[in-house]
């Protein structure tokens, strides 16, 4: 007997229903394994950057050590997991039979981004804990010049496409006649003077070190001040100042410098409190826009 036209048809029909439905499966399973892969691959990108900053969580000196020699207090912000913005400290006794101490204490804001960004955070940090102990280089502006050069050296920039920099506030303090120096690669640095009530902002140079631009001219300079009791100085990046509000406007430098002279005379602790109170009503309930350092430190 004859297969009728019409249960032809319907058979027809069910094999493709059922040929559609295989490949459908098939689509699935390969979907399934893309996504497999994928969570795999974000669990290993996390972990790189989770390792990221392990490593630069370790390069940042230990609070208790600087309170062991400097009256200061430190915001630290960082924006993202990975962080553009690190702190370093150090202090040297230049002199064997001497009790003399130079401190060192830097604000430092690297360009690169990412993991490559966080190496370089440990490259910069273990240069110029070289540069102080190996090189013996005390002078804050050859200290600048020393790290430009290695960075450029390490970071092959020369010949490479890499053009990751940094922008950085270093000052050395010496500890028996209060004797500051300041040397800046596009960061300044906020002197407060107690006694005339004076607020000071000294220029770093126009120079970043490594990264675009080394034909610029300008040079690291040394700016030197001696400074007297209750006075304070204040090292930052660029973050707190950037920082915009819901209307898209800046912190600003003018606003910044405003609260400095109305509280530097506080104690650390409320100048710290007012810094950051202000910096959280400023911006609200807007995105935090870059990483934030903030260093403190009175006679």
């Amino acid at each position: 007997t004859l297969t009728p036209i019409f249960e032809l048809n319907k058979l027809k029909k069910i094999i493709a229903i059922e040929s559609n439905i295989t490949e459908i499966k098939k689509a699935n399973a390969q979907l399934k394994n893309a996504n497999i892969e994928i969570l795999l691959q974000n669990k290993l990108i996390k972990s790189s950057i989770n390792y990221a900053q392990t490593i630069q969580q370790a390069i940042l000196p230990i609070q208790e050590n600087i309170n062991k020699y400097l009256n200061n207090f430190i915001i630290y912000r960082p924006k993202d997991i990975v962080r553009g913005d690190f702190y370093w400290y150090a202090i040297v006794k230049p002199y064997k039979n001497k009790d003399d101490l130079i401190k060192f204490i830097a604000a430092v804001d690297r360009t690169g981004h990412g993991v490559p960004g966080a190496f370089m955070s440990m490259i910069a940090n273990t240069l110029l804990n070289e540069i102080i102990s190996k090189s013996q280089i005390y002078s804050p502006k050859n200290i600048l010049i020393k790290l430009n050069s290695e960075i450029r050296k390490s970071l092959k920039q020369e010949v490479s496409e890499n053009h990751d920099g940094m922008d950085i506030c270093l000052c050395r303090i010496d500890q028996t006649n209060s004797n500051l120096t300041f040397a800046g690669a596009k960061r300044p640095l906020y002197y407060y003077k107690s006694q005339e009530k004076e607020l000071i902002r000294l220029r770093g140079s126009r120079k970043s070190i490594g990264g675009y631009y080394q034909n610029v001219k300008s040079q690291y300079t040394n700016n030197e001040i001696i400074l007297q009791k209750n006075d304070s100085i204040y090292l930052t990046t660029d973050g707190y100042i950037d920082q915009n509000n819901i209307e898209r406007k800046r912190f600003g430098t003018k606003r910044f410098e405003k609260i400095i002279s109305q509280i530097a005379i506080k104690s650390l602790t409320e100048q710290k409190q007012i810094f950051e109170t202000e910096l959280d009503n400023w911006q609200g309930e807007e995105k935090q826009r870059d990483d934030i350092t903030v260093i403190g430190i009175k006679l």
